[in-house]
């Protein structure tokens, strides 16, 4: 019964010694890969100040951009509605 205790406890610590890195890897919080380059967060982020936080009024912008000028990239398009609303603003 002992040598039967024993084999368990043998197996068990075999399992736990193989998992481990799996099981360690399983609870760690994931980073998610960002879709975009931190430049265009961070063009994004200077727009939102230039609009005075306004979501609403961001998304609108970008989807008209998006819409008149089809096939640009994302940096293009924030970089564009930056660009008219400084321009605007002179």
């Amino acid at each position: 019964m002992n040598s039967l205790i024993t084999l368990c406890v043998i197996a068990l610590a075999l399992i736990v010694a193989k998992w481990a890195p799996q099981i360690e890897n399983f609870f760690k919080p994931r980073r998610r890969k960002r879709p975009y380059p931190d430049e265009v967060y961070e063009l994004e982020s200077r727009l939102l100040n230039m609009l005075q936080g306004d979501v609403d009024a961001l998304k609108r912008l970008l989807s008209v951009s998006r819409s008149v000028h089809p096939g640009r990239t994302a940096k293009w398009h924030i970089e564009k509605v930056i660009w008219d609303l400084e321009r605007d603003r002179r």
